[in-house]
């Protein structure tokens, strides 16, 4: 069956490049474009689509950039019609990585999709391309907050780019990988002076998702990633593939189980409701892998670990700093209210002391 371009047309506000100020305008696609009626000119701006598209938390707006760098911002009334515009833009938006990237190297592979090292054309900086497995924009959680999240311990999208047989999302490229990575380094744990500054690092990325009711739902090692300048070691939060908006309620649902199992706290390997406090918990498990090198909860295979999760079987912490432990406890309390936030991990003793 041939492919047939979306024909749709729609009075609505709108603002151009050309001309500042929203308007009420006629916007219509048509022929794998985008027209927007320029009256106060006498003429149509024509958008082909080879663009990228901006797509931001909670704005009822998106804004389409050409590679001539000229765009349009549509605004709507509702999510719904949001979603519908998005949906039909998708089909026709065809445009290659080769007109913005060059020099394809994959370095990774998730259940997302794969990342590849490129060269971004304008400016010769190295990135990160994200390609993602999903075509269907409400499917891609990880579109919404990686375009909307500001803060230096995230790793943020600089360009979300979108076509009907692609999604990719171009962020910074951090050259140390991931922090298991870093961790492989030291195979009897990080010392905890060097382990301090990283995990403070982990609690200020996760605090700010928290005072925006964010919940990350799978933090690990494997998605916190590590770049080396210098003698500084800066660590940024990634892949919020599973991130979602806190309920007004304060938990999730019992049956919306998400994350790596490993790293679930007891209330979700459980599969009882569970709300920002389940990160607590993964940060507690984060922090005892960085400073044993091992993984919170043994067992001689990957039932009996998920087994020990479930029984809240917590582990050992002997070998530690007496401030350490603490910590480590109050983060992996097996009941979430007794958890404590992270804004309070960050006041701790063995975060703000100097040994």
């Amino acid at each position: 069956m041939p492919f047939t371009f979306p024909n749709k047309q729609e009075i609505l506000n709108t603002e151009l490049s050309s001309h500042r100020g929203l308007q009420r305008r006629r916007v219509t696609l048509k022929w794998g474009a985008l027209f927007v009626e320029d009256a106060t000119r006498g003429k149509w701006e024509c958008f082909p689509l080879r663009t990228m598209l901006h797509n931001k938390l909670g704005e009822l707006s998106i804004r389409l950039i050409t590679t001539q760098r000229t765009w349009v911002r549509i605004d709507f009334n509702s999510a719904a019609k949001k979603e519908e515009w998005m949906q039909e833009l998708a089909k026709c938006n065809y445009w290659s990585l080769n007109e913005f990237y060059k020099d394809t190297v994959k370095i990774g592979e998730g259940g997302n999709g794969n990342v590849y090292k490129m060269t971004r054309l304008s400016t010769g900086a190295k990135v990160a391309v994200k390609i993602l497995k999903y075509n269907s924009i409400a499917s891609v959680p990880e579109l919404t907050f990686s375009g909307s999240l500001n803060h230096e311990n995230l790793l943020i999208a600089e360009d979300i780019l979108l076509a009907s047989d692609i999604t990719a999302i171009v962020t910074p490229l951090m050259n140390g990988g991931d922090l298991l990575n870093l961790i492989r380094r030291f195979p009897g744990g990080v010392p905890e002076h060097y382990a301090k500054r990283l995990f403070k690092s982990i609690l200020t990325g996760v605090a700010y998702l928290h005072r925006n009711r964010i919940a990350h739902r799978d933090l690990k090692p494997e998605n916190v990633f590590v770049k080396f300048s210098g003698p500084v070691t800066e660590i940024k939060i990634g892949d919020f593939g599973a991130a979602k908006l806190v309920p007004q309620s304060g938990a999730f649902p019992a049956p919306e189980r998400q994350g790596t199992t490993l790293y679930m706290s007891p209330e979700q390997a459980k599969g009882m409701p569970y709300g920002l406090k389940a990160d607590v918990f993964a940060c507690g498990h984060i922090l005892y892998n960085l400073l044993t090198a091992r993984l919170a909860f043994g067992g001689q295979n990957l039932m009996q670990q998920i087994r020990n999760v479930e029984l809240q079987v917590l582990p050992t912490f002997n070998d530690l700093s007496h401030d350490a432990r603490n910590l480590l406890e109050s983060l992996m309390w097996p009941n979430p209210n007794h958890r404590i936030p992270v804004e309070h991990a960050l006041q701790h003793k063995w975060i703000t002391g100097t040994n």
